[in-house]
């Protein structure tokens, strides 16, 4: 038995190695007493203000596990169990008041702390008592015996289940989840959570460590792939380390609706692992109701129909058409916006584009990019005042009107960008030859006077 009196700070440890896996439970005999007097420590006790400055503990690798060792007065008896030697009595509770006093109550089974731990794989653990305050006068601990039982196995298993809702269209457009990974701290018995304990799980148990090349794709079946032409969902569960923060995208037409693919991740020290199960399924974005107003915003941007393929402009709106938008919504700036997509033919308008990146039909409507001239025309939103514009090359003259709303909470302004296809480097219009038709070399050149030879005249091939 130690007895350590006031004034004394310490750490009575001992470390055990080579522990096998397991849960273990210590226990140890020892009470705490601050202060000289019994009456003063009864009241704080009373009124829950008590303090206890000695702590058991046990740690294994980077993690503690500790409980405050008892006060006197937790372990307070109606009877003497000291028979008159050592102990004291304040409002009819007897409590030990000498070492001796309390190896009597030690061995009337008094002042049990326990603390339960376990050890993940076979390893070394320290068990202590430890006082790092200086309270004063009267201040001492007594430590009695002490006993390591381990009371079962370890749990290895710890099963989470992530659901996440995905809408369609967004492709490679990211959704960011959140995971709190404190749980599996805790479990696994670490401070910091580190990539190497990552494993990807397939869903024939089979695990993967070396997961980088894969960068998070899984084919429908949750098997682990190489991004290609069957990968259809990427869930990246790596970026969630350490900030509990990661992305989930899709292709190759997995975004229908009512679909769920279901991956799986571990994360895993010594023979304990917490598995990820997460399931992403697609489901049709909510309705979008607001009173669309048109306000005559109108912008515009012209391509040659055999320009290069994916030229990039810039459509700007005027500054006055900005406060048009701004003064309709009552905002100071298109900053406190929001925005949505605007299909002229359904009159719908899409809260998720993502997928389309600006793409749109003949018809103005958001439409996947094929790379033809099934989606002729792209204007991406930027920010309100800016638009940026791709163009596919080699079509026909033709006007395609793409839209955008800009809104608050329950009124949207309707933006209208026209994307102009023209001829202008072809043979656009000629006269009849009898009424003094404009002519054209084979080259496309207007002439004055045709010469011998091959001309262009009315759309046709004329010989002079």
């Amino acid at each position: 038995m130690c007895v350590c009196f006031f004034g004394k700070q310490f750490d009575f440890n001992q470390t055990v190695k080579n522990l096998p896996s397991g849960v273990y439970k210590l226990t140890a005999k020892a009470a705490y007493r601050y202060g000289s007097s019994e009456a003063l420590e009864y009241t704080e006790i009373q009124k829950g203000t008590e303090t206890k400055n000695a702590t058991l503990y046990a740690t294994v690798g980077d993690k503690t596990v500790s409980t405050k060792v008892m006060n006197r007065y937790d372990g307070a008896s109606t009877t003497d169990l000291a028979n008159g030697s050592g102990s004291v009595t304040v409002n009819d509770l007897y409590v030990p008041n000498s070492s001796a006093a309390v190896q009597a109550w030690f061995n009337a089974g008094q002042y049990a702390n326990e603390v339960e731990f376990e050890v993940p794989a076979e390893g070394d653990v320290t068990i202590g008592i430890v006082k790092t305050e200086l309270p004063g006068a009267g201040d001492y601990t007594v430590i009695g015996p002490w006993t390591l039982t381990r009371v079962g196995d370890v749990d290895k298993e710890l099963n989470v289940t992530i659901n996440h809702e995905r809408y369609p269209t967004k492709g490679y457009g990211a959704d960011v989840v959140e995971v709190d990974l404190s749980e599996a701290k805790a479990w696994l018995g670490v401070s910091n959570l580190t990539t190497s304990m990552l494993r990807i799980e397939n869903p024939d148990g089979t695990l993967i460590s070396d997961y980088p090349p894969y960068d998070g794709w899984f084919n429908g079946e949750g098997v682990a792939e190489t991004w290609g032409t069957t990968t259809m969902i990427c869930v990246k569960f790596f970026e969630a380390i350490p900030d509990g923060k990661f992305s989930i995208c899709d292709m190759n037409g997995a975004d229908e609706v009512g679909k769920t693919y279901t991956v799986k991740w571990q994360l895993v020290n010594g023979e304990k692992f917490v598995r990820y199960t997460i399931n992403v399924t697609f489901v049709e974005p909510e309705a979008v109701e607001l009173e669309v107003v048109d306000k005559g915003i109108v912008a515009s941007v012209e391509y040659d129909s055999n320009e290069e393929q994916y030229t990039e402009k810039v459509v700007s709106l005027t500054d006055e058409q900005v406060s048009t938008i701004c003064g309709e919504l009552g905002i100071s700036s298109l900053s406190e916006a929001k925005v949505y997509g605007y299909n002229p033919t359904t009159g719908k308008l899409l809260s998720v584009f993502d997928g389309y990146d600006g793409w749109r039909d003949a018809n103005g409507d958001f439409a996947k990019h094929t790379g033809d001239a099934q989606v002729p025309a792209c204007v991406k939103y930027a920010d309100g005042q800016n638009y940026y514009c791709y163009n596919i090359a080699n079509l026909d003259a033709q006007t395609i009107k793409c839209y955008w709303v800009i809104a608050n909470d329950v009124k949207g302004v309707l933006v209208e960008i026209d994307f102009i296809y023209d001829i202008t480097n072809g043979i656009t219009s000629v006269e009849d030859a009898a009424t003094g038709a404009k002519l054209f070399n084979l080259a496309g050149q207007k002439v004055q006077k045709a010469g011998k030879g091959l001309y262009i005249v009315g759309g046709k091939k004329v010989i002079f």
